[in-house]
């Protein structure tokens, strides 16, 4: 898998895309068409929405290959007083889609067979088909193959 992204910048947030990771859901298209849009080039427009339907668009990306980048804050936050309760993880989701993916919403690290680790922090969806070509993550070959379960 690549580390290939495309930045695309308006009002404030950056789009990422990552194609390595898209599965062609059709998400984006589906709920903003004006801004995603793949029979045009480029094919991701953002000035033709506002940044808060741009975030809401983009997080329900399935596959985490479109995700949001604001700007780093200018200054240091203030320093926090320890707290000495434990903290309790954030909650990870696990949705079976039927004839589709593992969907996983949360932070989380793959660690794959070389040893190596990727982690995730928005949605992550995974093959359950075997036919990916992007094992662990799903690459949309679901729809190619006779997967029903």
């Amino acid at each position: 898998m690549s580390d290939f992204e495309k930045q695309y910048e308006h009002d404030g947030v950056t789009i990422v895309w990552k194609p390595d990771l898209c599965i062609h859901s059709g998400n984006c298209f589906r709920n903003l068409p004006r801004v995603f849009n793949p029979r045009v080039r480029p094919w991701i427009q953002p000035e033709h929405a506002h940044a808060a339907t741009l975030v809401d668009v983009v997080s329900k990306c399935p596959s985490g290959a479109l995700s949001i980048r604001r700007p780093e804050p200018m200054e240091d936050p203030p320093p926090q007083e320890p707290d000495n309760q434990a903290q309790a993880p954030e909650a990870v989701n696990v949705t079976v889609t039927p004839g589709g993916p593992y969907r996983v919403k949360g932070v989380i690290t793959v660690v794959l067979p070389d040893g190596s680790s990727i982690e995730r922090t928005t949605t992550t969806s995974l093959c359950r088909c075997g036919a990916s070509k992007s094992k662990p993550f799903c690459d949309g070959s679901h729809v190619t193959v006779v997967f029903d379960q």
